[in-house]
Order: C-alpha cells, then sequence, then structure tokens
C-alpha cells in the first residue's frame, strides 16, 4: 500500500484515468501522452500537470507514464488538505471530504 498524500485534484485526475483504462489483474497501468491529454481536456487542464510529466518515477519510457496507484481502490489513498494547486471546477467526494471550487 501507497502512504504518499495526495491532493484533491489529483486523486480526481486519477479516476478519470480509472473511468478509461482496460482493467488487467496485476498489470500496472500505463498511458501514452496522447491518452493523459484527453483526460486533461474533459477536466479542462491545457497541459498535462507537473505531478505526472515532472516525475522521473513515473515515466516508463518516452511519453508514456505509469499510475501504480490505480492497481488499488482509489478510495483508500490519503487526502492532502492543504489547498495547493489548480482550483476545481467541480465540487465532488472522496472519502467523505467534499472539494468544492
Amino acid at each position: 500500500m501507497n502512504n504518499k498524500m495526495y491532493r484533491p485534484a489529483q486523486i480526481m485526475f486519477m479516476q478519470e484515468l480509472w473511468n478509461t483504462q482496460q482493467k488487467e489483474a496485476g498489470v500496472i497501468p500505463s498511458y501514452n501522452r496522447k491518452a493523459l491529454l484527453n483526460v486533461c481536456a474533459n477536466l479542462g487542464y491545457g497541459v498535462i500537470p507537473v505531478w505526472i510529466s515532472g516525475d522521473s518515477v513515473r515515466r516508463c519510457s518516452r511519453g508514456v507514464y505509469v499510475f501504480p496507484e490505480l492497481m488499488f481502490d482509489l478510495s483508500t489513498l490519503l487526502i492532502k488538505r492543504d489547498g495547493r494547486g489548480r482550483p476545481i471546477k467541480n465540487g465532488f467526494v472522496i472519502n467523505g471530504f467534499v472539494a468544492k471550487p
């Protein structure tokens, strides 16, 4: 299990990825740049967030990024409530925490 803390916008991004992925047991999900840009467009981002593109651990090859968090239940991820990051357009609920614009 991962003990890293995530911001609500990061969890929202991973939830959108989860909704688009083809589930394969035991395989760490990876996404190419085009798939990430599609998710960005759905969420109103202009570019791939730095927490993805700037993280050398996530990069598995040129333009392909891994998301090991998607192998687990996203509701078990720890939420960081520091208010940093891009504002959220629409409110949503994760683990009983309501994120509002």
